[in-house]
């Protein structure tokens, strides 16, 4: 049976009993036996264990201290970085289906990075708009915004560039300000500040000379869109509008709208502002400007939740229908059938507004206006980078694991999540296991304390994971 635990440390190596021989009548010189040994590092301690039948050679066993220790492993790493003179916090930004990373600059041009190189560098335009959208072969699609001098009113196009070159483009009524969708069938829905509602599908030949748009149909709201659109798994459209010109014309509305025609709409007192987000059970909601959340189902509001208003940033749920967003007491919230789950809030209290996104293990990452990129699970920090650069836009890569940051101040840069172990055993345990892949020890079966399902044993009052034991280590004679 296992009697005695060996600890070695600067101060030398201490044999300490287990419990079974501390509380039998062995004498005090049996129970305690000090001795000396070289000095090592004092961060190090190692541990085995000796046994009536085969006793560890301390000399040996302390000869491991000096070995190199090998650093802890980072929960990420950076995998690339890159400056900008400018990225304007307003442009939207998306990831291509070769996990290239797109956006605009508050200057006008179109970039794609992928893997820390820059595919895409095009000049679209003179200013800042909010609409890049990606497809799933890869085409671009962004809104271009420019001002009709001759009667003074804004115009838009939507353009669709692939490999650098313009395939075609699309004239809407009025500005295109929120990005383009592209649904399961390949259409492509945009909206325009007029609030017209545009289906586009893409024809190789058009009238046997071009390539370009071809308008499925069209449908005008009252009110001007005035937050991205979403699109449903069957189709459905769902797009916020607001008032134009005065308050009085209209109330705020979110319509569901499928093959060009209005299924239902409902109303607002106060705007719309971030995209609307569809549930896994298809339940809609929406952040309002009267500082709630609403949740919608076949056009009718079945619960609300008091959380704070946010103008620039959507929501995010996860697969069981869990909601996580920024509140106005500058926190990450979880909300969950209209109540709070949990809630976190960073130690300096910067606003958390940024759009959170999740890991596939279900970490939330959530980023700051002050510069601070966090990982939390079940409402604790796991980690957290901090810069004094504000964060614009979080992207995950599912398939990767990647965490894409874009900042206010034109900083780009990619994060690789580290996949660890979800149990670590503690140091002590991970020392006498080193002493037991050396083969310096003899474990007894019977010296099993405690044994539980989620794979872990008690040896000696030391805690081992169960796979550690294997028959190359304790010897056949034991039967494991």
């Amino acid at each position: 049976m296992v009697n005695q635990i060996n600890i070695a440390s600067n101060n030398g190596i201490i044999r300490m009993p287990t419990p079974e021989v501390k509380n039998s009548n062995s004498s005090i010189e049996d129970k305690f036996t000090p001795a000396q040994a070289p000095s090592f590092p004092k961060s190090r301690i190692m541990a085995s264990m000796s046994t009536v039948s085969s006793q560890i050679s301390i000399d040996k066993a302390a000869e491991s201290l000096l070995k190199k220790t090998e650093p802890p492993t980072p929960p990420y790493t950076q995998l690339w970085d890159i400056k900008y003179d400018e990225l304007s916090f307003c442009s939207s930004s998306c990831l291509g289906p070769d996990r290239a990373v797109n956006f605009k600059t508050s200057r006008g041009n179109l970039i794609s990075i992928k893997d820390g190189k820059v595919l895409l560098n095009l000049k679209v335009n003179e200013g800042c708009d909010s609409s890049v959208a990606c497809g799933p072969d890869g085409t671009l699609y962004t809104g271009i915004v420019w001002v009709d001098h001759s009667n003074y009113t804004t115009k838009g196009l939507l353009a669709a560039i692939k490999d650098g070159n313009k395939l075609w483009d699309f004239q809407a009524d009025e500005a295109i300000r929120q990005p383009a969708i592209i649904g399961n069938d390949g259409t492509i829905y945009v909206g325009d500040d007029a609030g017209n509602l545009f289906a586009l599908k893409y024809e190789s030949k058009l009238g046997g000379l071009l390539k370009g748009a071809k308008k499925q149909w069209s449908i005008k709201m009252n009110g001007g869109l005035c937050a991205p659109l979403s699109a449903g798994p069957d189709g459905t459209i769902y797009m916020a509008t607001r008032p134009r010109k005065t308050y009085d014309e209209d109330v705020n509305r979110l319509h569901a709208i499928k093959n060009g025609k209005e299924l239902w709409n409902i109303s607002f007192d106060k705007g719309i502002y971030t995209k609307p987000a569809i549930g896994p059970d298809g339940t809609i909601y929406v952040r309002c400007e009267d500082e709630k959340l609403y949740a919608i189902k076949d056009g009718k509001k079945i619960w609300d939740y008091q959380t704070g208003f946010s103008q620039e940033h959507n929501i995010c749920i996860g697969p069981d229908g869990t909601i996580y967003l920024g509140d106005d007491e500058r926190k990450l919230v979880a909300v969950k059938d209209g109540k709070k789950l949990w809630d976190y809030q960073p130690d300096d209290y910067s606003g958390m507004e940024v759009t959170p996104c999740l890991g596939k293990d279900g970490t939330v990452y959530a980023g700051s206006t002050s510069g601070g990129v966090y990982a939390i699970k079940d409402g604790k920090a796991q980690w957290c980078i901090k810069s004094d650069d504000g964060i614009g836009t979080l992207l995950m890569d599912d398939k990767s694991n990647i965490l894409n940051v874009l900042t206010h101040k034109g900083a780009v840069y990619a994060l690789k999540i580290n996949e660890t172990a979800k149990k670590e055993p503690p140091q002590a345990a991970q020392d006498i296991l080193n002493s037991v892949d050396d083969g310096k020890a003899i474990i007894n079966k019977l010296d099993i304390d405690e044994s539980s399902a989620d794979g872990w044993v008690i040896i000696g009052g030391i805690k081992l994971p169960k796979k550690s034991f294997r028959a190359s280590h304790i010897g056949p004679q034991m039967g494991l």
